[in-house]
Formats: C-alpha cells, structure tokens, sequence
C-alpha cells in the first residue's frame, strides 16, 4: 500500500508540473549563466526531484523519530554524494571529452553508492535489527553483476 502510494505522489509530482514551478521559485534564471549557479542549480534540481521527495516519505513513514530522521540524512546524503560526484568528473576529470575508462568509472560510481544509498535509508527508516545490513552487503556487489548480465542480453553478446 505504501508503494502505490509513493509510485501514486511520485507520478503526481514528476509529470503533472510541479517541479517546474518549484524549480523556479528556488533559482532564478540568471544565476544559472555563471558556472556556479549551474552546479548550485544541479544541486538543487537533483534534490527537488528525487531526493527530498525520498526524504520525505521516509519522514513520514519510518519507524521512531531517530530511524526517520537518520533515513532522511541518509538519502540526503546519497543525493549530495550523487551531484558532488558529477561536479568532480566535470570539473576536474573530463576535459573537451571523456575516455570509456572515465565514463565507466563514473557510471559505476553512480550505479554501486546510490544504489546502497537508497536501500540503506529505506533500511535505516524500516527495518528492526542487524541482519537486513547482511542484505545491502549482498546486494552491492551483485548490482554490477545484474548490470552487465543486462547489457549483453542487449547486445547479443
């Protein structure tokens, strides 16, 4: 039930124009011209759309006030972690183009920690004890596996 209603708000939020207007509101148009309003522009329009809405179900929907508080921290974080990876890789690692080795590293970089970013923060909000983080251990190093087993059953490979 929770499900559908995050699927349900999400859709709501995403594609009926809410991020739109809400983007405006926070930044103004002329800012985003300099090079750090685009990246403080980046920042914010990657946490209105995916990370404070995360964020805020797990306010609402975590278990104590301390596990809803860490959870929304941790997704917070994951987002930080997510804008400040690509701030890196433009700024300092790519220049006028970018090898394979670089776009792979910075893909994999992306695919492994935000995708234990986010299960940790729904653990953190959700889960009772210790042996769930077993699973997020597990799950970490399979994600590439899944992720390559994809891309050559694209490819024919």
């Amino acid at each position: 039930m929770v499900a559908i209603g995050v699927v349900a708000g999400w859709l709501a939020y995403a594609h009926l124009g809410v991020t739109p207007h809400l983007m405006q509101r926070l930044i103004h148009e002329e800012s985003i011209h300099t090079m750090t309003g685009f990246y403080l522009y980046s920042l914010i329009d990657a946490m209105v759309r995916y990370f404070a809405p995360y964020a805020l179900v797990l306010l609402l929907w975590g278990r104590t006030g301390r596990r809803r508080l860490g959870a929304a921290l941790c997704a917070l974080a994951t987002g930080v972690y997510m804008w400040g990876l690509w701030v890196i890789f433009d700024k300092w690692i790519w220049s006028d183009n970018a090898t394979a080795a670089q776009v792979s590293a910075y893909e994999w970089a992306n695919l492994l920690v935000i995708s234990a970013g986010i299960a940790l923060a729904w653990g953190i909000a959700r889960r009772w004890g210790r042996i769930w983080m077993f699973g997020l251990c597990l799950e970490t190093p399979t994600t590439p596996a899944h992720r390559t087993q994809r891309s050559r059953s694209r490819t024919g490979a």
